[in-house]
């Protein structure tokens, strides 16, 4: 999915099923390290913790040179330039 605050970042779930069965579950933000392995291997990694824990699996990607320069950790500091990553992560979350 595309951030709908910011569409330069994009996420993947994993839903475990008893929210289909209304139960609230916990969450667990899973983010990539500095060369982006695949976030779709993270999510997929985390699922059978997030099915047996009744927890719901957040991948957030923070792309490279989201500001043009090619620059690769600004999300490890958690602001680059006028973004708040802690923000954005947020963000995502009430989505």
């Amino acid at each position: 999915f595309a951030s709908k605050s910011d569409p330069r970042f994009h996420y993947c779930l994993y839903v475990p099923p008893a929210v289909g069965e209304g139960a609230q579950v916990d969450l667990l933000v899973a983010v990539h390290g500095t060369g982006r392995t695949s976030f779709l291997g993270f999510r997929d990694a985390f699922a059978e913790f997030g099915r047996w824990n009744d927890c719901a699996i957040l991948c957030p990607v923070f792309p490279m040179g989201v500001l043009g320069d090619d620059a690769r950790s600004g999300y490890k500091y958690m602001i680059e330039d006028d973004i708040r990553y802690d923000q954005v992560l947020l963000a995502i979350v009430e989505e």
